[in-house]
């Protein structure tokens, strides 16, 4: 029998935006539609084309395209669409971009168990893709709670495989959240990890290493 972990657990990871009266999973934020300001955005900064030109036809000159000047200027826009007081720091490790959304509001682009962020990240990927880039959104030190409390249930599902053999699988969680569960058990004894699934379904499974079993 396989024992799945099961993502409402997480109850300490569970941000509420604070403006929605308590209705869990709302898109809304005090009377702002945020799928508008989404599709708002979007049509905004073109995402859904390969680049910019500029020139007559004849003599189109492609602008070069400055992702970090792109991506505060969609947050920009969106903090204006939604009437918000907020700010981002951008930081580049050479091969991606961490984007940290900061402010009082800063928990509204988290959402429950960080739904609203992932949608957010995925927004600016699919343009950012385009160009061989890719980012990293967090917001009000959600990445850093979320880590800690993962790695702990990674932990504890570790070690009920060691007692009782029976392989641990994970729901369905992103390249990041995958990367804390490897990493947190990275050095445990008599335990292997691995990733199966395909696009949305990728998921962690820890199962006993028969390798050290005596």
């Amino acid at each position: 029998m396989e024992k799945k972990f099961n993502e409402s657990s997480l109850n300490d990871l569970t941000i509420g935006n604070g403006k929605s009266g308590g209705n869990s999973g709302t898109t809304t934020n005090g009377g702002f539609d945020v799928e508008r300001a989404i599709a708002d955005t979007m049509k905004r900064f073109n995402l859904c084309h390969e680049g910019t030109s500029s020139g007559s036809k004849k003599n189109k000159a492609v602008v070069s395209f400055n992702a970090q000047k792109f991506i505060k200027n969609f947050f920009d826009e969106v903090f204006d669409l939604l009437k918000m007081e907020c700010e981002i720091k951008v930081r580049f490790n050479g091969k991606m971009f961490y984007v940290e959304i900061c402010g009082d509001e800063s928990n509204f682009f988290i959402g429950k168990h960080g739904i609203l962020l992932y949608s957010w990240q995925s927004i600016l990927n699919l343009s950012l893709k385009k160009h061989g880039l890719k980012l990293l959104l967090d917001a009000a030190g959600y990445r850093e709670k979320r880590k800690n409390s993962l790695s702990r249930h990674a932990i504890r599902a570790a070690q009920t495989v060691l007692r009782t053999g029976v392989k641990y699988i994970f729901e369905p969680m992103d390249s990041w959240d995958r990367m804390v569960v490897h990493e947190a058990l990275h050095s445990v004894p008599g335990i292997l990890t691995h990733t199966e699934g395909d696009d949305s379904t990728r998921h962690v499974v820890i199962e006993l290493n028969l390798a050290n079993v005596k």
